[in-house]
This record gives structure tokens, sequence and C-alpha cells, in this order.
């Protein structure tokens, strides 16, 4: 029976980063060591990857969307423009599922179009972004395309992400989602909390199932600007927790021209706390 002094930290953190646009989140992904996969889901965030060498990605994005308005009562506006989407989800999950049944992420022998699996880190741009798929695809097997989701779709949705997120936590390397913050008032207290821009019991399903989640921000410091990441929770946020003893602020800038970005950011607080070794 194994006891808990014996007890060694896991070989492998899964990360959620989150913060407004332009914050960090996309780039602090380069920063962790090895060789990495990244599923983009966020049009945006192909530039902060843009002349990676250790980085291999797939992009699932829609192209044409409908555009017509839906009311409340489910009322649709028929005078507008009609666009088929691409069922982007759908495509995505296809993908997902033949790499997971390849063993593709771990194993360096599997190999998918061409290229070989054995991956350091997986990351996941933005979970945001893929829970608005994932909500299109719901309400068409529901046959309320274009609707408002009901309460029930959002507990589909979550328990969903959660299966992936699993999905991807078993593959036995770094695991690293973005997401987007919103602001909230407290009704009591007058206070304003930025959490996660997740609906439902996603708020509180999300943060069990990662061992860090940093809050993202940027900051000008002496005419030049500096990304933080804030890893501990305060009353305005509350959603950031770590497995590692960190300061509630750190600077992940990556210095401009450095040759190894992995040296900055969460590369170079793995390497100090021993998780990763080169």
């Amino acid at each position: 029976m194994p006891h808990a002094s014996e007890m060694t930290k896991p070989a492998r953190n899964n990360f959620l980063l989150y913060g407004d646009i332009g914050s960090g989140k996309t780039t602090a992904f380069r920063t962790i060591p090895g060789r990495k996969f990244l599923y983009m889901f966020d049009p945006a965030g192909l530039s902060s990857i843009k002349g990676s060498d250790d980085i291999f990605y797939e992009a699932f994005m829609p192209e044409n969307i409908s555009m017509s308005v839906s009311t409340l009562k489910g009322v649709k506006d028929s005078s507008a423009p009609r666009y088929e989407a691409n069922d982007v989800y759908s495509k995505w999950e296809n993908d997902f599922e033949k790499r997971l049944k390849a063993n593709w992420f771990s194993d360096p022998n599997a190999e998918i179009d061409g290229v070989k699996g054995g991956f350091d880190a997986i990351g996941f741009d933005s979970i945001t972004t893929l829970n608005d798929l994932l909500m299109d695809r719901i309400l068409e097997i529901n046959g309320r395309a274009g609707k408002q989701p009901e309460i029930s779709d959002y507990g589909v949705a979550a328990n969903a992400l959660a299966r992936i997120i699993r999905n991807a936590n078993g593959q036995g390397c770094f695991v690293f989602f973005t997401g987007h913050e919103n602001a909230a008032q407290d009704k009591l207290m007058k206070t304003v909390k930025i959490q996660l821009m997740v609906a439902g019991q996603l708020k509180q399903k999300l943060p069990i199932l990662f061992s860090d989640i940093y809050h993202c921000h940027a900051d000008v410091v002496n005419g030049q600007v500096k990304y933080l990441i804030d890893t501990v929770p305060t009353d305005m946020y509350p959603t950031a927790r770590c497995s590692m003893e960190l300061p509630p602020t750190l600077d992940i800038t990556i210095p401009a021209n450095s040759s190894d970005v992995t040296k900055f950011g969460l590369g170079k607080i793995l390497r100090e706390k021993g998780i990763w070794t080169d």
C-alpha cells in the first residue's frame, strides 16, 4: 500500500490559462519545453505560434456561419442571409478520437498524416470557442440549430468538455488549455470578480480538472509591455490555483530576439521546480 510520505509530484501538469485577448495565453504554450501539438479554434491564436519549430497544429474554425437572428422564444429572422456552417465540432471530434485510438499523442512510433506522434505537451486554444462549437452541435442534434440554448444544453456541454479534458489528461504529457475571461459583479458585496467565460456547471466543474489555473494579463512597466500571471485565488480572481509554490504574480514575458523561448514563462517554472529536466 502506498504511503503519503513517499508521494512524488506528478510528472506532468495540466494548465488552464485564462485572460483577456492579447494577455499572452497562447504565447505561453510556446514556452513549455519539448515537442508540442496544438488544436487551434481561435483564428487570432495563429499569429502567436507563427515561426515555432517545435509545434505541430491542426485548425478547426468555422468558415461560414448563419447570420440569422433568433429571439428567446425561438422566432427566427427569415429575411437574414442563410449560410450552411461547416460541422466543425464533429470534424474535430473525429480527428481527436482518431489520434486517441492510435495512441498518437504519447506513442512516438504512431504516425498520422505523415507525422510521428509522441508529444511532451498538447494544447487547446481555446476552451471558450471549443465550447461554442460544441453548443452549436448540441443544438443541431436536438433540432434547435440557431436557437437559444436551454438549461439542459449547458449540462450536456459541461459533461462533454469534462470528458475531453479527462481524455487529454490521460495521454501522459503536459496538457494546456486557454480560456477567455469575463467580469461579474457580486450582487451582495458589489465587488467585481474576473472569472472564466463559461456558463452553468462549467464554472464549478472546470477548476477541479486542472492542477494549475493562472489568470493572464498584460501591463506596461517602465514603458514596456510585460505579460503576467496570477497564480493564487484572490477576491478578484477566485478561479486561480497552483500546484507549485509560486509567487502570487509572475512575469512570463519572453525577451525580444530570444533564441529559446522555453527558458522563460512556463518552461522556466517547470525547470525550476524540477518537473522538467533537459
